[in-house]
């Protein structure tokens, strides 16, 4: 870190701007480079319990599960967009970053353990459930 701001402080903070901007809303560049961010996240909890730690303690966990519910103006069904829509590489990334915090931090697994809704777009995301 320098100046007390470091990489998940920064990325957090990027993505905190458009926290509650719907996908429909964004621009093509913009809604390029919040799923970048949101990709890079998804790269960072790969590797450590500390970084989905401090990205859970950041608030990036409420962000994701709202841009996965509720994210899109139209989408009225609880599931991933369909791929017609250019955010849907947006929510699965962001499904696959929950995942990976959920899979080494306690606090964002009860979060999305404790959300039947977000436990079906989840699985969905991670190659469905059998029928």
């Amino acid at each position: 870190k320098t100046n007390g701001i470091g990489g998940m402080d920064l990325l957090t903070m990027f993505l905190a701007r458009y926290d509650r901007v719907f996908w429909d809303d964004l621009d093509s560049l913009h809604l390029k480079l919040v799923t970048t961010v949101i990709s890079v996240l998804r790269n960072v909890t790969h590797s450590t319990v500390e970084n989905c730690f401090e990205l859970n303690n950041l608030g990036v966990t409420e962000m994701l599960i709202w841009r996965l519910k509720s994210g899109s103006r139209d989408e009225t069904s609880l599931s991933l967009p369909c791929s017609s829509k250019p955010w849907r590489e947006g929510s699965f990334r962001s499904a696959g970053t929950l995942i990976n915090m959920a899979e080494k931090n306690a606090t964002c697994a009860k979060t999305c353990g404790n959300d039947p809704d977000l436990i079906l777009i989840l699985l969905e995301s991670w190659g469905g459930m059998k029928k």
